[in-house]
C-alpha cells in the first residue's frame, strides 16, 4: 500500500470515527431564547467539530449580566440563541488539528473569539477585534454563536485553557468575568498603597475587591445599597463599607482619604445606576485619579459633568472593556490556584432544566452569582 494510499485511508477513518461520535452525540438539551422571558429547554443539534475545534461537556456554566439583557429585553436578540459564555467543561471531542488538548481533559473556556487579523489584533489589543465573535451572543455581531446553556458547547481550540490545581468547575466557569476584572486593575495601575473606591458590590465588584487587596490597595472603599453585599464586600477584604442610603458617599471617601479623594474609583454598578454614579465618581476621585467606568449603562443614559472638574483635578476618566488571552490566562491561573477565592461569590446552584428559574433568579438581585450545572 502506498503512502498516499495510506494517507486516504486515515482521513476515511478518522472521517467514520468522527460520523460514529456524532451518532453516539446527536442530539441535547439547550436551554434556546426565542424572544424575551421565552426561554424554552429543547433538544438540538450537537455542534459538529471542524479540524481546529473541540467540543467541550459543559459541567458549569454563569449567568452573565449580558445574558441577563438579552432575557429581559434591553439588548437585541436576533432569532433563537443559546445563551452563556461563562463556561468550564470536560474535552469530549477534538478536531484533526488539536494538540494542545485532549479528550477528557477539563478546560475553563474564553468566550471572545477573535480575528488575530485587523489592526486592534496585530496590535495585541484582542478585546477590540473589528471582527470579533463570541459564545452565546455576548457581542452583537455574533448573535448566532450558540452558548453554553446546553448540554455541550463548540468552541476554537485556541479558546480552550486545561485547568489545573483543585478548582471545581464551578469556580473556573467565572474565569470570564475574572479576567475582565483583572483587566481593568491593570488599567488603572492599582499598586501597593493606592486608595480605591468600588461602586457597586456585584459578583464583579467583589473581585475587584480581592484583586485590589492582592496588589496592595489602601484603603479599599466600598459602595452598596444592599446590606447582603455590603457584609460580603467585609468578608471579602473591604477596608471601608458605605450604605448610600443613609450616608453621603463623597463625603465618606473624602474622609477616608483625608479630603483628598480616592486615587481610583471603580463604576461597577452598572444599568440605569451607571451614569449617576458617574457623576458621583468624578467629584470623588482625588486629583491626577483615574475613573474607571467598568459597567455598562442599560438603556443607554447621558452624564452631566463640569469639564473644570477633568481639567483642574487633571483626572483620568477611561473605561474597561474585556480581556485579552493573556489576562484570561492569568486568571485562569489565580483561580487554579485560588489566590482569587470565587466559592463566596456562588450564591445558587441549579440544573439546566431550571435556566429559567436561575435567569428570574438573577433578575432579582437576591444572590450574587448564579451557576447553572447541566
Amino acid at each position: 500500500m502506498t503512502k498516499h494510499t495510506l494517507e486516504i485511508v486515515k482521513k476515511h477513518c478518522c472521517a467514520q470515527l468522527r460520523e460514529e461520535g456524532e451518532t453516539r452525540l446527536s442530539k441535547m438539551k439547550a436551554a434556546v431564547l426565542h424572544a424575551p422571558f421565552d426561554i424554552r429547554i429543547e433538544e438540538v443539534d450537537v455542534p459538529r467539530v471542524g479540524d481546529r475545534e473541540i467540543l467541550v461537556k459543559v459541567r458549569a456554566t454563569a449567568i452573565c449580566q449580558t445574558d441577563l439583557r438579552k432575557y429581559i429585553g434591553t439588548a437585541e436578540l436576533t432569532g433563537p440563541t443559546v445563551l452563556g459564555h461563562e463556561v468550564a467543561g470536560e474535552v469530549a471531542e477534538v478536531g484533526e488539528h488539536v494538540s494542545h488538548v485532549k479528550k477528557g481533559d477539563r478546560v475553563t473556556l474564553d468566550s471572545f473569539m477573535y480575528c488575530y487579523v485587523c489592526s486592534h489584533c496585530r496590535e495585541g489589543e484582542y478585546h477590540l477585534c473589528s471582527s470579533m465573535g463570541s459564545l452565546g451572543a455576548a457581542v452583537a455581531k455574533s448573535e448566532k454563536t450558540q452558548g453554553s446553556f446546553a448540554e455541550y458547547v463548540k468552541v476554537g481550540d485556541l479558546n480552550a485553557y486545561p485547568l489545573s490545581g483543585d478548582a471545581s468547575y464551578e469556580e473556573a466557569a467565572l474565569t470570564e468575568p475574572l479576567a475582565a476584572c483583572l483587566k481593568s486593575i491593570i488599567d488603572t495601575k492599582i499598586e501597593m498603597g493606592t486608595s480605591v473606591v468600588v461602586i457597586g458590590a456585584g459578583p464583579m465588584g467583589l473581585m475587584q475587591i480581592q484583586l485590589a487587596k492582592a496588589a496592595g490597595a489602601h484603603p479599599i472603599i466600598v459602595s452598596d445599597l444592599t446590606e447582603q453585599r455590603r457584609s460580603k464586600a467585609r468578608e471579602l477584604g473591604a477596608d471601608v463599607v458605605i450604605d448610600p442610603n443613609n450616608q453621603d458617599l463623597i463625603k465618606e471617601v473624602l474622609k477616608e482619604t483625608g479630603g483628598k479623594g480616592a486615587k481610583v474609583v471603580m463604576v461597577s454598578v452598572g444599568g440605569r445606576a451607571e451614569a449617576a454614579c458617574t457623576e458621583q465618581a468624578i467629584d470623588m476621585v482625588s486629583k491626577r485619579g483615574m475613573v474607571n467606568i467598568f459597567a455598562g449603562t442599560w438603556p443607554k443614559a447621558g452624564v452631566t459633568l463640569d469639564p473644570n472638574s477633568i481639567h483642574y483635578k487633571e483626572i483620568s476618566l477611561g473605561g474597561s472593556f474585556g480581556h485579552t488571552p493573556s489576562i484570561f490566562a492569568k486568571a485562569a491561573g489565580l483561580i487554579s490556584a485560588r489566590k482569587v477565592d470565587v466559592r463566596p461569590i456562588i450564591s445558587h446552584r441549579l440544573p439546566l432544566a431550571e435556566t429559567k428559574a436561575a435567569l428570574e433568579l438573577a433578575k432579582s438581585q437576591k444572590g450574587l452569582k448564579v451557576v447553572m450545572v447541566p
